[in-house]
């Protein structure tokens, strides 16, 4: 369990990496350092969009098992 906790963990951090790399490299277009601060800005704005929508769709399972337990109780 550890190895597999640590090896999303490595994951995610080579991810970010890569997304550095992304910026960086179109940094020819973003001739202002404040614009590529700018830029990850948005892209933390948009992750936090993101995990709102998974937050709002989690349900938790113990209360699944309680409505599937309700629902056999009422037949």
């Amino acid at each position: 369990m550890r190895a597999i906790l640590s090896s999303c963990w490595l994951l995610t951090v080579a991810f970010g990496n890569v997304i550095v790399i992304m910026v960086a490299s179109v940094k020819e277009t973003l001739p202002k350092q404040w614009m590529e601060f700018f830029l990850f800005a948005v892209l933390m704005f948009l992750d936090m969009l993101f995990f709102i929508f998974l937050a709002s769709r989690y349900t938790y399972a113990e209360e699944k098992k309680e409505q599937v337990a309700r629902s056999e109780h009422s037949e």
